[in-house]
């Protein structure tokens, strides 16, 4: 039998070693993961769990060690995160996506002595250039189907790894400050750069998830999403957090989707719009229970143009001009509140001093939600009378409204940009969105290209003053040209 060191948990709560070996106490004949046609038990991956933990150790690992994972969505990936856990090691996913120079800078940067990866990512393994120095033994989760063996000499497959290791817990007890985890960005702005999340961390969000989502152990939680990224490997740990069932999906299929929904019983999953838009155009929709769901949890914008999807029809017309109303309304009740607070207060930054909330961005941010409310009474009677789609109209309205507010609270140049593209694209739109006439269509191309050049030189004027100034920062600059004087302010005018 699992020695299973049940009072060894923290006294300041959530960890992921915690979580496992008290379920695996408490729900020890409930299912835990199904993945495919392989189901297990909580006690069951407790013990794989305990294995990987002891494998680890042999391969001198111990609390701190980073082990690395490079696999899409499948068992493994929880065997080795609640494995190390039980050691005290800290899982590091890797994002499959990316190329094998940044897959490798993540490996190095993480310092991982273990690499378990699939074998689907050996040729991306032997096009890793740094040699992973830091790596003392890469387990293989080898597939029939999959390239032949690795000639890595570290190389080992992960049956022969776990082979003779003992289903024995080693008893590490992490505090609320031990890190568990390290996700990584998609280096869009460079290589990725690392995030380490504790058990502090992951405590709120597990403790948050399960009482605005109403986790129980009655969940039955899709995991679809990499687990390489919080939606997935986070979303998982929330969904299991108080005993319930987690359905593993290795590829987002959404035909499979749909039929695990059915045949699992699903009650919560998370999924970007992307994913959840994949699921309303496919054909199997109509025709797929979906009575045992509660909860579809996702995180983006566009959320009016969701909800018509998913009325499988447009929403009237009547509640798109309504919702856009409430939400001006809504914001003009905030800018009140604001404006007394400015009154009390005065006035306040924030976000590294590049927003600021004074009299002027109150009235005019009010004069902005009003001017909403305006349009939306105009537009519902156009859009009446030139039987066009009105919510497409509201949605688009309020984001270059969004825009406009961004602009009018904006204390950095690069926010005035921001606010001002926000508020541009919308508009484009807007401009064209009478398709019957000609002159809408012309007149958008002409904004278009007007808007694209104004664009181009705001940011030329932008990069000039800071190289003038040598900031962005609108209350920088003021203090830096009332305190300085320049010899050669060339560069500031044509700025």
């Amino acid at each position: 039998m699992t020695s299973t060191p049940a009072d060894k948990v923290p006294p300041d709560g959530f960890t992921v070693a915690g979580l496992i070996r008290r379920l695996a106490r408490s729900r020890s004949d409930h299912e835990m993961l199904v993945a495919g046609e392989v189901r297990r038990t909580w006690s069951e991956e407790y013990r794989w769990a305990c294995r990987v933990a002891q494998a680890c150790r042999r391969d001198g690992m111990v609390a701190g060690d980073r082990v690395a994972v490079l696999d899409r969505n499948g068992l493994p990936y929880f065997d080795v995160l609640f494995g190390g856990a039980l050691l005290g090691a800290v899982n590091a996913a890797v994002n499959w996506r990316l190329a094998p120079s940044e897959m490798a800078a993540i490996i190095d940067d993480a310092a991982a002595r273990i690499l378990v990866v699939h074998a689907d990512y050996l040729p991306a393994l032997a096009q890793m250039a740094s040699a992973l120095p830091a790596v003392r033994r890469i387990v293989v989760l080898e597939d029939p189907g999959a390239p032949g063996p690795c000639p890595d000499p570290r190389a080992i497959s992960y049956d022969q790894w776990l082979d003779g290791c003992p289903e024995t817990d080693p008893g590490h007890v992490g505090g609320p400050e031990e890190v568990s985890m390290q996700l990584y960005t998609s280096g869009t702005t460079g290589l990725p750069k690392g995030v380490m999340l504790t058990n502090a961390n992951l405590s709120v969000a597990v403790s948050e998830a399960g009482h605005t989502f109403s986790i129980t152990a009655d969940t039955v939680s899709l995991v679809a999403m990499p687990l390489f990224h919080i939606g997935g490997s986070g979303w998982a740990l929330c969904g299991m957090s108080r005993g319930g069932r987690s359905v593993i999906l290795r590829d987002v299929d959404p035909a499979r989707l749909l039929e695990l929904i059915a045949t699992e019983r699903i009650t919560e999953m998370f999924v970007v719009p992307a994913v959840l838009m994949m699921l309303l155009a496919a054909p199997t929709l109509a025709t797929t229970d979906l009575s045992s769901l509660r909860l579809i949890f996702f995180g983006a914008s566009l959320a009016l143009v969701l909800a018509a999807a998913l009325a499988r029809g447009k929403v009237p017309l009547i509640v798109a001009t309504s919702t856009v109303i409430a939400a001006a309304t809504a914001s003009i009740v905030v800018n009140y509140f604001q404006w007394r607070c400015v009154a009390r207060a005065g006035a306040s930054v924030t976000i590294a001093h590049a927003v600021v909330l004074d009299d002027f961005s109150v009235v005019a941010s009010g004069v902005i939600a009003l001017s909403v409310i305006m349009t939306a009474l105009v537009a519902h009677d156009w859009a009446i009378r030139e039987r066009v789609s009105g919510v497409e109209f509201h949605i688009l309205a309020l984001a270059s409204s969004s825009g406009a507010i961004l602009m009018t609270q904006a204390n950095d140049l690069i926010v005035i940009f921001l606010g001002l593209e926000i508020l541009s694209i919308g508009l484009y739109v807007l401009v064209a969105f009478d398709r019957h006439r000609s002159t809408s269509s012309e007149a958008a191309l002409k904004y278009f290209l007007l808007g694209g050049f104004a664009s181009a030189i705001f940011i030329y004027g932008a990069a000039l003053v800071y190289g003038a100034t040598g900031s962005t920062n609108l209350s920088t600059i003021s203090y830096f040209l009332g305190s300085n004087v320049l010899l050669h302010p060339g560069l500031l005018y044509a700025g």
